[in-house]
């Protein structure tokens, strides 16, 4: 993972006695941490300040106790607002250290069209920036409790020719991080609509229609097509088991274009 200092209304104020003081815009909160393990005096006035606390409780889970904390709030990453409020099993519905992950996540799912479990699994040891090339061999288990799982079918592993723009920006990135850990997932468990959250947010900012992280895998496959790239690369480069797949599955598009061969047959053979 990357180090995400864009944050201006985020911080972890202090540690100690295996919980965070965090600071949440305007808001206080204390939350347990099972990374903390030292005893340290707790001479942050913000100790005493809190506008929540979550007690972890022996028997598992916990529950919050409220000070003066709004049911919900909000905070800024760069241009990105982000509404929170506090949920079960401490979570605020938004994981900071992650939030410079998602915008490179994404923008990989868009010049790939990987899925969604592909993209979490890839790890720097995937990518051949000499060939241009990345590897998909697996994928990540984020529905249940992490770890690598096989892909979908056979034809799922595959080597994804990848552009300049990725080989720079990816090399770069991945140049000081293990090589066999996946780049995008952390100690904090993955949620995809903390994704699609993030890619909303991006798409309102451009003013475009709001897609989800999978309909960017349609997003890149159509354009592929309407560019005149044939069904049998794009089927290949998704990891469709088979050509039948893509042609279902981008039917409307297919017929589009068919539309648009038969206008220009029209207009070949009119001219002999």
């Amino acid at each position: 993972m990357w180090i995400a200092n864009g944050w201006k209304e985020y911080e972890v104020i202090d540690t100690s006695c295996g919980e965070k003081l965090e600071r949440w815009g305007k808001y206080l909160l204390v939350r347990p941490d099972p990374q903390v393990i030292w005893d340290t005096p707790k001479t942050e006035p913000g100790w005493r300040k809190m506008n929540a606390h979550y007690h972890r409780s022996s028997k598992g889970g916990g529950e919050w106790e409220f000070f003066d904390l709004p049911k919900t709030w909000k905070i800024h990453y760069g241009e990105l607002a982000f509404h929170l409020q506090p949920f079960q099993f401490k979570h605020t519905g938004l994981f900071p250290e992650q939030a410079v992950n998602w915008d490179w996540f994404i923008l990989l799912v868009a010049k790939t069209g990987m899925r969604f479990s592909e993209a979490l699994a890839i790890t720097p040891g995937d990518f051949d920036f000499a060939r241009q090339t990345l590897s998909v061999s697996k994928t990540w288990d984020y529905k249940g409790n992490g770890g690598f799982l096989p892909t979908k079918n056979k034809s799922s592993v595959r080597k994804i020719q990848i552009d300049w723009q990725i080989v720079v920006k990816f090399s770069e990135l991945t140049k000081r991080l293990p090589e066999d850990k996946p780049i995008f997932v952390g100690k904090s468990k993955i949620y995809n609509s903390t994704v699609n959250d993030a890619l909303t947010r991006h798409c309102k900012k451009c003013g475009i229609s709001e897609i989800s992280i999978h309909g960017l895998r349609h997003t890149h496959a159509s354009l592929l097509l309407f560019a005149g790239v044939s069904i049998a690369s794009v089927a290949r480069r998704l990891g469709h088991a088979s050509m039948t797949t893509t042609q279902k599955t981008y039917l409307h598009i297919i017929q589009e274009l068919e539309n648009k061969d038969v206008d220009l047959v029209m207009r070949t053979l009119s001219g002999l």
